[in-house]
């Protein structure tokens, strides 16, 4: 509970819409309203997806339809969403809608076809390996790396994810140089991980804490400012050494520019209703997202201050996608 609160205020500036009326002008909505998911089915996006839709529906009285558009690490789903004129379309969005823009021409411009309606999650990104791996820390894994420079694989779920991002920052940070292996995301990754066929990865909390649990996986830091309750006994970047390695995945409810500023204001304040209801909550935690509340436009904020951050490494490290 310190951690949601903490994140809550930085993220919201501790304003709540919680309580207030909804908006009653318009007649939006008039039709079904799809949420668009860039990822397959049963993944983290999708089963938060399915929650919201579900919690919606009971409120705005039309069928809420999650549909996956899946391929190209998201940007099919995202400019599908973009390029939809009923008005009627929202996008379950992850970090890799601001990143690809970075990378390759995209057909879609965050700012001019999306508005905010606010934060699901934030989570840490961690270090893990196999439970058979023969590394036991980052500085032995930081070792070996010097040692046999572009040998020791780096999983990640596809170029431009966290995951990709996160080792490009630790090689940038500890001047090694990994052998970056993308996936078709991070589920794709995960047999891999596990069978210490790929020497480690950095992913999503989400993707690897039931592994960490087994026992199957080894978490070796934790890619945050402090270390993660769900990780007891494991350190962050900074404290073994490796300062300012701070990788976050988030999941964000955005629409596609159309909807009323009046029915915007109301989906907001649904969010984060729904974010409190305790059956809401129980199904995003257990699989590993933290609800956070933000309204909207903290919400553009911190989207604009992670373009730019990413952006910045992504230039330096030369990251393109094919």
């Amino acid at each position: 509970m310190k951690r949601r609160s903490f994140l809550i205020n930085s993220l919201a500036g501790g304003t709540l819409l919680v309580g207030r009326v909804y908006a009653q002008s318009g007649s939006w909505p008039n039709q079904a309203v799809r949420i668009i998911v860039p990822f397959p089915p049963g993944g983290t996006p999708d089963i938060a997806a399915r929650v919201l839709a579900q919690n919606f529906g009971a409120h705005l009285k039309q069928p809420i339809i999650v549909e996956n558009r899946v391929g190209a690490a998201g940007t099919i789903g995202v400019t599908a969403a973009a390029q939809s004129k009923d008005s009627h379309t929202l996008l379950l969005a992850t970090t890799a809608i601001i990143n690809a823009p970075h990378m390759s021409s995209v057909r879609y411009d965050v700012s001019r076809d999306f508005d905010a309606i606010g934060m699901i999650s934030l989570f840490p990104n961690v270090l893990v390996v196999a439970a058979n791996s023969k590394y036991q820390s980052v500085k032995e894994i930081l070792a070996d790396a010097s040692a046999r420079p572009g040998e020791v694989v780096c999983g990640n779920g596809g170029t431009g994810t966290t995951s990709y991002l996160a080792c490009e920052t630790l090689m940038h940070l500890a001047g090694v140089n990994l052998l970056q292996v993308p996936y078709k995301g991070e589920g794709a990754l995960t047999p891999d991980i596990l069978s210490n066929t790929v020497s480690m990865a950095i992913a999503s909390l989400p993707t690897v804490l039931p592994h960490i649990r087994s026992g199957r996986l080894r978490a070796l830091a934790v890619a945050a400012m402090e270390p993660h309750s769900d990780l007891p006994g494991i350190s962050t970047f900074a404290a073994l050494g490796v300062p300012n390695l701070i990788v976050h995945g988030w999941v964000v409810l955005l629409a596609a520019k159309g909807i009323p500023l009046d029915r915007l204001t109301d989906l907001e304040l649904m969010l984060e209703k729904a974010l409190t209801n305790e059956s809401v909550s129980k199904t995003l935690t257990g699989v590993g997202l933290i609800p956070v509340i933000s309204g909207r436009i903290k919400t553009e904020e911190f989207m604009q201050t992670e373009s730019q951050r990413w952006g910045q490494l992504i230039r330096v490290r030369n990251i393109k996608t094919d």
